[in-house]
């Protein structure tokens, strides 16, 4: 039987992103944390409707955490070092934004989004990102 090997994450952007966004729970098992670990504070989006036409973006599973979702994180933080985090509360696919989008400020109909939502959609004509939390 082969061996596990533990993770480990040198870059403590990295891996607040890891314990703070992903979950620790979820990682515990598959990345090293030091006991002396203390996160860097993120800055998070509010729920609401964004215009990222002109952004990068990166959507983060919460399922498959392995070196190359490590890898793509690190990549990304480092290109965008201005990144904001889009993660509603209860939703399992979090987002990393190159920066801090523009809100959109238009008036909503409809139902909202009674179970929450970290969506992209593009070419409608612009790129909206929208957040809310299940509620």
């Amino acid at each position: 039987m082969e061996e596990y090997k533990m993770i480990k994450i040198e870059n403590k952007i990295v891996l607040s992103i890891l314990v703070d966004v992903i979950g620790e729970w979820r990682i515990k098992d598959k990345v090293e944390i030091p006991d002396d670990f203390e996160s860097i504070e993120l800055t998070y989006l509010k729920d609401g409707v964004y215009d990222i036409s002109d952004l990068e973006f990166l959507i983060i599973g919460t399922k498959d955490i392995d070196e190359k979702l490590i890898s793509d994180i690190e990549d990304f933080v480092t290109k965008h070092p201005d990144f904001v985090v889009a993660n509603p509360y209860q939703v399992e696919y979090p987002i990393l934004i190159s920066k801090k989008p523009n809100k959109y400020t238009g008036k909503g109909y409809g139902s909202w989004f009674n179970h929450g939502s970290s969506n992209i959609i593009t070419n409608c004509p612009n790129s909206i990102l929208i957040l809310a939390q299940n509620d």
